[in-house]
């Protein structure tokens, strides 16, 4: 039986440091989408801003870094296509950790800095009427 999340929750990104992440549950996306205000190769490095969303707060100056990184032709919702930076890394989804792709764009206007496509939901089912599920969960000790 496969494990039931919601339309929205708080996750963990693990490799990156970043605790309670919101993010938004869409299963009409394929991919996943991570807020980035900023971005630049170094070497072999790609390092990028990813905490300076309006709604997650975290040092707004603080820079990230992973040398597991492509590049890729994206089309967004809204029909444009846009060369962005994809990164791999793993995050928490109750007691599971899903390595994936998130391909950096800038969030800021949306109302969260995440949003996970169907590739990293293989192994759940979304219940529209729920949210919070993993957050509830982990933090309800």
């Amino acid at each position: 039986m496969k494990d039931i999340i919601g339309r929205s929750d708080y996750f963990d990104f693990i490799e990156l440091n970043l605790p309670r992440v919101p993010c938004k549950i869409d299963t009409g996306a394929y991919t996943n989408v991570m807020h980035c205000s900023e971005s630049k190769v170094e070497g072999d490095v790609l390092k990028f801003k990813i905490a300076d969303h309006p709604n997650y707060n975290l040092p707004k100056d603080k820079w990230y870094q992973s040398t597991k990184f492509t590049t890729s032709n994206v089309r967004s919702s809204n029909g444009e296509t846009e060369n962005r930076y994809t990164v791999y890394t793993n995050f928490k989804v109750l007691d599971k950790t899903i390595e994936t792709e998130f391909t950096l764009t800038d969030r800021s206007k949306m109302e969260t800095p995440v949003l996970i496509g169907r590739i990293a939901l293989t192994d759940f089912l979304v219940d529209v009427t729920l949210t919070n599920v993993n957050f509830k969960k982990a933090f309800k000790k």
